[in-house]
């Protein structure tokens, strides 16, 4: 809501279309490939951004998740180096290390 500036309702019907369209689908690739083609480079890093903090949510970054990581870059097209630089700035921003 903070980072698109979106009313409770808003998110509340995204989330809701959401969580329709993932129990439609059992693969990622279809997802991806629309922020790929709709989201400049830029944009996408900041997804991968808005994803490390999800991910470091509960301050532990398990195995699956790094590796969910991984492969959400490489269908993003978000470079290692990119997405290594958010996760930088997603621990700093919670007071870990990388």
């Amino acid at each position: 809501e903070d980072h698109f500036a979106l009313r409770a309702e808003e998110s509340g019907a995204l989330l809701r279309a959401a969580s329709e369209k993932v129990e439609q689908s059992v693969e990622m690739f279809g997802f991806t490939r629309e922020i790929k083609n709709a989201f400049s480079p830029e944009e996408r890093i900041e997804v991968m951004e808005m994803l490390w903090e999800v991910a470091y949510a509960d301050g532990v970054l398990h195995d699956l998740e790094a590796n969910l990581m991984r492969r959400l870059a490489g269908l993003l097209h978000v470079s290692d180096h990119d997405s290594g630089l958010a996760r930088k700035r997603v621990l700093a921003r919670l007071g870990q290390e990388s």
